[in-house]
């Protein structure tokens, strides 16, 4: 009996956590945006499941601006089926001379989810590198590591995780103002998930 009950205290802490890989991608090089300019992101996400769970795909839309030559800001939000993220970043570039950029990311983001699953807060930092291989084709590399803390959870559950994800992408310059992005990210631990996506991103002043 007393294995029972054990099983299902499992069980329980599963349901409760959301998915957590990440919540809305990189899905960006290591430059910063214009100063003055803006821009506006929107692509499907897609979480695949291990262990028996089932994939999952959501909705992303950000939106951003640049401050200044070295940093921009974005808001993001993020759509599952039982799940919503909403979240904002900082990207401060580290390095802007060939053969490679280098920028530092930094965002949070609180997560609202349906029962029985647990609403969530969110720090993460992702480090990336980009490289130009044509005018308009740039190969993206980051390292992504998130802070989550669960509201919710059954007695005996961690409360926290701490997935890292190594993200390879690329960017592709259709017009002067939109790029193609993809990008497929490798969870490095066991509290992550590998996921993919591509989408658009536009530019304007």
């Amino acid at each position: 009996m007393q294995r029972m009950h054990l099983y299902a205290a499992a069980a329980a802490a599963s349901l409760a956590i959301p998915a957590q890989a990440q919540d809305f991608g990189i899905m960006q090089s290591a430059e910063t945006i214009e100063p003055g300019n803006y821009k506006l992101a929107g692509y499907p996400f897609f979480v695949f499941g291990e262990d028996g769970a089932d994939d999952e795909t959501g909705a992303v839309v950000r939106g951003g601006y640049g401050f200044t030559p070295t940093i921009d800001g974005e808001l993001k939000a993020a759509f599952f089926d039982d799940v919503t993220y909403l979240g904002a970043d900082a990207e401060f570039l580290l390095h802007d001379s060939a053969p490679l950029d280098v920028s530092l990311t930094l965002g949070a983001n609180i997560g609202m989810a349906d029962e029985p699953l647990s609403d969530s807060t969110t720090f993460d930092a992702a480090l990336s590198g980009s490289h130009a291989l044509t005018r308009r084709l740039e190969l993206v590399g980051s390292i992504e590591a998130a802070f989550v803390e669960l509201d919710d959870v059954p007695p005996g559950a961690d409360d926290s995780l701490r997935p890292v994800h190594l993200v390879p992408g690329v960017e592709y310059r259709l017009t002067e103002t939109v790029d193609l992005v993809a990008e497929y990210g490798f969870e490095v631990n066991d509290e992550g998930a590998d996921y993919g996506s591509i989408g658009l991103a536009v530019y304007f002043l």
